[in-house]
């Protein structure tokens, strides 16, 4: 039977393209397990601190990646990933630079991370999929770009 799931993805879009992508991704059931909030400033948890160790692991492994602005909320992350072109003496093998399969690295290696510190190996960590939107102008990214920064003084506990 298939699959009623909606996809936000654009058809016929390919996500291994350069380009500069806003990525947002919430953890299970929305649970506060990445920190805190507390007077507008986030407070990362043992977890949280993980994530961000691997959200900027994320560049170092993948000389095609830059990382943009980014933040760590108790119960999601948001964060600019701007993919290049590949050097010319990289592998052409283009779903390896696709933005889904950096984006479920980065989710798989926190996963087990996280995992292990808790006692928890293989409990799930975040939501099946993840939100991401192809920015399209400097106004746009100018305009994520403060909506990151801004997102921990505007938390109320909800993604």
């Amino acid at each position: 039977m298939p699959s009623s799931r909606r996809t936000p993805r654009l058809p016929g879009f390919d996500y291994a393209t350069p380009g500069v992508y806003f990525v947002s991704t919430c953890t299970h059931r929305r649970r506060c397990v990445l920190g805190s909030v507390v007077d507008g400033e986030v407070r990362l948890s043992e977890a949280g601190r993980i994530i961000q160790e691997e959200w900027l692991l994320t560049a170092e492994k993948r000389p095609y990646v830059i990382l943009d602005a980014y933040v760590i909320m108790p119960n999601h992350v948001h964060g600019l990933i701007v993919l290049h072109e590949r050097l010319r003496d990289e592998p052409a093998e283009g779903r390896k630079h696709s933005l889904s399969t950096i984006v479920g690295a980065f989710k798989a290696a926190a996963s087990r991370r996280v995992g292990a510190i808790a006692g928890h190996q293989g409990s799930v960590l975040w939501q099946r999929s993840y939100h991401e939107r192809v920015v399209r102008t400097d106004q746009e990214l100018g305009r994520i770009r403060d909506y990151i920064a801004a997102n921990p003084a505007r938390w109320s506990g909800s993604a």
